[in-house]
């Protein structure tokens, strides 16, 4: 590997981390900004106005505007996009748990149920437990590679309903040179 490309690498993963630190930690006024400003660095997202609104130490709330930009050709917000959003959320969720020098994704998984038009505002809300954190942590410790589950529920503005995400995470434990 020449230094170029890991020095590529190393660059990309400091600014998602610069990024998900913006999302998290500044205060809530800068945040719209913040992300709007920071959006390139999620090429998969660029321009879709998807922002993370809120994060607690077991959730993460994300929106996805319903702009012209993001409709299929149903007029409904497009379903790869809310799987990109789905899986930044947790991505940006196990990163504020652990840096993301300490793991890396090697595969994902995910299933979608959806019985709701996506006309309106998206808001995705990742919530888990304390106790399936721990047997996560406790996986990846003794296993080196596990997996982490997570449903997330996809709330459609002035819907009574919600929808869901089943995304599985493949993670990899990064051993640090001792």
């Amino acid at each position: 590997m020449n230094f170029y490309k890991v020095s590529s690498k190393f660059t990309t993963e400091k600014l998602k981390e610069l990024k998900t630190w913006a999302q998290i930690k500044s205060p809530k006024t800068l945040q719209p900004v913040l992300s709007y400003a920071l959006d390139w660095l999620s090429p998969e997202l660029l321009g879709t106005g998807f922002r993370m609104v809120e994060v607690s130490d077991l959730a993460v709330k994300g929106m996805i505007p319903a702009r012209a930009s993001n409709l299929d050709f149903q007029s409904e917000v497009h379903h790869g996009l809310v799987i990109n959003a789905s899986y930044e959320l947790a991505r940006a969720f196990l990163q504020k748990q652990m840096s993301e020098s300490f793991f890396h994704i090697t595969g994902t998984d995910y299933n979608f149920s959806k019985k709701n038009k996506w006309q309106n505002d998206l808001t995705l809300l990742l919530e888990t437990d304390q106790a399936a954190l721990d047997d996560f942590f406790i996986s990846l410790q003794k296993k080196k590679k596990t997996e982490i589950t997570f449903d997330i529920k996809i709330k459609v503005e002035n819907q009574k309903k919600s929808d869901s995400v089943k995304l599985t995470l493949y993670v990899e434990k990064i051993d640090l040179i001792s």
